[in-house]
């Protein structure tokens, strides 16, 4: 980076992969879809027409990720809160309905999303059109046998009709 910056710097228009690369080194992917837990989990966002927007986590066969309100307090929830900057309010997330099961690791009932759920992000405020929702996903994703590490996903959602 450091090499191509006065030449970036200079003429911006012909170093635009470059530039593109660059920022999702320093800053990451951002945009509607996003993956985690390796790529197993993929989460996409989308406005309605309404000051709702659809969240989509789909997890690839045998994946799950906790619920909103996991049985056991030592799991990590799947939470949805507002990215920075914080120019839109979230009123609401509504979750699903949980699946709940046993599984090889634990002994207990464990809440789950599996699959692939939807949610809703109702947002505060009537002047957000044009605007830019960045929303952050934190989830844990398992499987039968082991749990990945939590990781937040950072999505953004655009409000343009």
């Amino acid at each position: 980076i450091a090499a191509f910056s006065s030449n970036m710097a200079t003429q911006p228009g012909g170093f635009f992969y470059l530039l593109k690369g660059t920022s999702e080194h320093l800053f990451g992917e951002t945009g509607p879809h996003q993956y985690a837990a390796r790529g197993v989990v993929h989460v996409s966002a989308k406005k309605r027409d309404d000051n709702t927007a659809e969240l989509s986590i789909r997890m690839q066969p045998g994946w799950h990720v906790n619920s909103d309100q996991p049985v056991q307090d030592y799991l990590i929830p799947t939470a949805v809160t507002s990215g920075e900057p914080e120019s839109v309010a979230i009123k609401s997330v509504e979750y699903p309905e949980p699946v709940f099961m046993e599984l090889g690791f634990e002994r207990s009932e464990l809440s789950l999303f599996e699959e692939s759920v939807s949610m809703l992000v109702n947002v505060d405020g009537d002047d957000i059109e044009g605007a830019t929702l960045p929303l952050n996903v934190r989830l844990q994703a398992c499987n039968d046998e082991v749990c990945l590490a939590p990781e937040t996903v950072s999505i953004d959602v655009s409000w343009v009709n």
